[in-house]
């Protein structure tokens, strides 16, 4: 088998074998040329080519969180690699295992007016689980024996129970096409076993007699990957009278006893009414919450304790009241906990309850009589979405309008709630969809869709892939929240406003494409909108320029 003449090439790509990584996307280069000799020529590797490294590099980070395996991104030295930065942020939130191999120059040429040539070494070390560089003259037993332990360590870090990206920067001398021909002895693997970290029975039984002297309880689910163990559970848990569960869309749990719309809850109340709905104790698992409503409520109505549970750390104190920190599998702790056998709901339980059923009623009310704009679309398109897809939301408005509907089918949601930003969100998507093989659809706004539109500038995508763009003209969210109005430069500074639509993008990538402007339009082209095709689709819809931010606000006036 030919391979690189460079031995840290060789036993980097023997290393990633032994450790199971399948999965390497190329973005090219000639600095990382010995890279792409390693890697393509082992047949064992599945290799992709994304010109685009931001784009890449977030390809990547969804094939990792379909698969739950590292994946290798790899580009040459310079510019490229910072490229990879807001995919590095994101994996590190979402603790998704990323492999960075970037090429570098010689430590010698840094500085030096060198093409290609930065400051390169640690460069994500803010957002890197593990980061080194290795030696590149790799001749004695010493050099050899350091690099296979620490690309060893890389590896291991990527999987452990603080999971995330490493980085591994590996400076090459030319020539950087040179082969090896013969046999090569493979790179000694070191495998490490995670740990993972178990409640004695006194702490469970301290933990549970606190839990049972409450009367008034919050578990509050965040971001999380499908788990139907932990979703048992939780169902137990909420038919608890003294329990309320609260979880959102992108926590992917069905729990018809939980409370699954936070912002129709709480967003029409008062102070004085908030309060009334205040815990004594906040229980909180999974990742980030989408809604500012609850953060701002458990931020004013503080809880007596705030316990977070979960492997890996650090612990967030999201509403600034942390009081215990429980490092262990939620499974193992839920299934610790009692549950009041009483029929008698609390007054704290009813009040939730009650709740509930009138925002209910008055949701159904208003939607049935909604006009045209972001809000009936996007729930057009929830209800037509088929079971079983993974649906992959764009930050700012989708994910918030999405926290507002039922979809009431086995929906798998996604989002990048790990830094909350608007890139990268077609490309997560369809990464995603080259390793999940089932319907991938994304739903995003029109300033999402084109910062990102380079994700289609590849050869690789699935025709799995659906793409929904609500095209409201600019970023609709800045006529909602407070302040951009008020500085007079709400259209060209932070709305964007544009005309641009995306057809021309879906020709030059040889996409289908639809569009539509009106309800009935879109129920009719949802129809067919998922069947089967040869390539992925785009369909774009065009809503009123100014209606949506109003109808958003009448929409909460009228859940009061």
């Amino acid at each position: 088998m030919i391979q690189s003449a460079k031995k840290s090439v060789r036993d980097l790509v023997s290393l990633c074998k032994a450790h199971g990584v399948e999965n390497v996307v190329f973005s090219p280069g000639s600095r990382n040329a010995p890279l792409v000799i390693g890697f393509t020529n082992d047949d064992y590797f599945t290799n992709y080519v994304i010109p685009d490294e931001r784009v890449a590099a977030f390809f990547a980070m969804g094939m990792a969180q379909a698969s739950k395996k590292p994946v290798v991104i790899c580009c040459t030295s310079g510019s490229a690699a910072l490229n990879y930065y807001p995919a590095i942020a994101e994996a590190f939130y979402q603790r998704i295992p990323l492999v960075v191999v970037t090429a570098d120059r010689p430590a010698e040429w840094v500085d030096q007016n060198d093409g290609q040539t930065i400051r390169q070494n640690e460069v994500f070390s803010k957002h890197i689980r593990y980061e080194v560089s290795l030696f590149r003259d790799v001749e004695d037993f010493q050099t050899i024996a350091y690099n296979q332990r620490v690309i060893n360590e890389a590896l291991n870090a990527s999987t452990g129970s603080n999971r995330g990206p490493v980085h591994i920067n590996i400076p090459f001398d030319e020539p950087l096409y040179d082969v090896f021909e013969g046999e090569d002895t493979p790179a000694k693997a070191i495998f490490r076993y995670p740990s993972h970290s178990v409640l004695s029975a006194s702490a469970k039984e301290e933990l549970n007699q606190i839990w049972s002297s409450y009367k008034r309880k919050i578990i509050l689910i965040g971001q999380s990957d499908p788990n139907s163990q932990n979703e048992e559970i939780l169902k137990r848990l909420a038919q608890d009278p003294t329990v309320v569960v609260l979880f959102e869309s992108t926590s992917n749990l069905k729990i018809p006893e939980g409370f699954g719309h936070i912002d129709r809850y709480l967003m029409p109340l008062s102070g004085d009414e908030q309060a009334k709905l205040k815990p004594e104790l906040l229980i909180t698992l999974g990742g980030a919450v989408v809604s500012k409503k609850v953060k701002a409520f458990l931020r004013t109505h503080r809880p007596i304790e705030h316990w977070h549970v979960g492997e890996g750390t650090p612990h967030p104190d999201t509403y600034q009241v942390l009081t215990r920190s429980i490092d262990t599998h939620p499974e193992d702790f839920l299934n610790s906990l009692s549950i009041n056998q009483s029929d008698s709901v609390e007054e704290y339980k009813r009040q939730w309850l009650q709740r509930k059923e009138s925002s209910e009623k008055l949701h159904n009310e208003y939607v049935s009589a909604l006009e045209w704009g972001d809000m009936q679309a996007i729930y057009q398109v929830l209800n037509f979405i088929p079971d079983e897809a993974d649906l992959h939301l764009a930050n700012s408005t989708p994910i918030r309008y999405a926290q507002l509907f039922e979809e009431g089918r086995n929906v798998h949601q996604y989002c990048n709630r790990g830094t909350s930003g608007i890139d990268g969100t077609t490309s997560t998507a369809a990464g995603f969809s080259i390793i999940s093989n089932v319907l991938s659809v994304v739903l995003t706004g029109d300033i999402s869709f084109f910062y990102d539109s380079n994700a289609l500038f590849n050869n690789h995508l699935s025709n799995q892939l659906r793409i929904i763009v609500i095209n409201n003209g600019g970023g609709g969210i800045f006529r909602y929240i407070p302040g951009p109005q008020s500085t007079g430069q709400l259209e060209k500074h932070f709305e964007s406003h544009h005309g641009f639509t995306a057809e021309g993008i879906a020709k030059s990538f040889n996409l289908d494409y639809d569009c539509v402007s009106s309800e009935a339009e879109l129920v009719e082209c949802l129809q067919d909108f998922y069947s089967p095709s040869k390539s992925a689709k785009i369909l774009e819809v065009f809503t009123p320029h100014l209606k949506n931010a109003e109808q958003l606000k009448q929409y909460f006036s009228a859940l009061k």
